[in-house]
């Protein structure tokens, strides 16, 4: 080997250390060697070999401890994930079933208020329209409590004109009318037979105006006739009296035509002697006496 020319006071630098008594380090002998240690030897072939396999080995069972401790791990993390999948599964399902409870107590809420509703709506009907009106009839939905509510009704009521009575007919469709509007809350159909009760009643005043006017004529003819025919009566008694009083004169008229033709009669027969003269009142007394 080469080595490079150095000053001679730098020479114990790289001259090799020689203890007294030794070789210098490096060209000593093994035997020389004072040390505790044992010599190293070159390994084998076959050695090396051994160390490469259990080297590979030893990587391989790492490698195992690797593979077998990950799949652990990713157990581990699935059935974290599986249990808070889980819990916010549950914590949903509790918040559905919450949200639904509050949705089905608040459904709860409007058909019981609608049931309240409807059957004070039919009730009032019924109550005014008295004998007019028939029993209600409800409709009813089942809601999420089992219970069955109502949530429309009617209620039957006689609308018709009664033939041949006008006066019936405009109190039946007043008391139509009252009971269609009797709810606090009419419907449209209550407001539609409400109309036609008042239609009714607007035709029963004419028919009963009519029969007024008809009676008034009646009446007034019959007090027509009635004047004629005491008109007549009069009359004819009139006449009656008159040929009453006629007769009566010419009775009297011919009583005294009698009268005096017996009277001249009388006279004539005591003046030819066949009868004798009447005594004066009292010349009868004198002579008895």
């Amino acid at each position: 080997m080469i080595t490079p020319s150095l000053p001679s006071n730098l020479a114990n630098v790289i001259t090799p250390f020689s203890p007294v008594g030794k070789l210098p380090v490096g060209e000593e002998s093994p035997e020389s060697r004072d040390t505790p240690f044992k010599p190293v030897e070159e390994s084998s072939e076959t050695s090396r070999q051994d160390n490469r396999a259990s080297t590979a080995e030893r990587a391989a069972e790492a490698d195992q401890r690797i593979d077998f401790n990950e799949p652990q791990q990713q157990e581990r993390d699935q059935q974290q994930q599986d249990l808070e999948r889980e819990e916010l599964e549950n914590r949903a399902r509790q918040e559905v079933e919450q949200q639904q409870q509050r949705q089905d107590q608040d459904e709860i809420q409007r058909l019981a208020q609608r049931d309240r509703e409807v059957r004070a709506h039919e009730q009032a009907h019924a109550a005014v329209g008295g004998a007019l009106a028939g029993s209600p009839s409800y409709t009813y939905t089942r809601g999420p409590d089992g219970v069955s509510y109502a949530i429309a009704g009617e209620v039957p009521i006689s609308t018709g004109a009664v033939p041949g009575d006008p006066q019936a007919t405009l109190e039946n469709a007043r008391r139509v009318q009252q009971a269609a509007l009797a709810p606090a809350e009419p419907s449209p159909q209550d407001r539609q037979v409400a109309a036609e009760a008042a239609r009714l009643q607007q035709q029963a005043l004419a028919e009963i105006a009519a029969q007024a006017r008809q009676e008034q004529r009646e009446v007034t003819e019959q007090a027509e006739a009635d004047r004629l025919e005491r008109q007549e009566e009069e009359e004819r008694l009139a006449a009656q009296a008159e040929q009453q009083e006629q007769r009566t004169a010419e009775r009297a008229e011919i009583e005294d035509t009698t009268a005096q033709t017996n009277i001249d009669l009388n006279r004539r027969l005591i003046e030819i002697g066949v009868s004798e003269p009447i005594a004066p009142i009292g010349g009868l007394f004198d002579q008895i006496a």
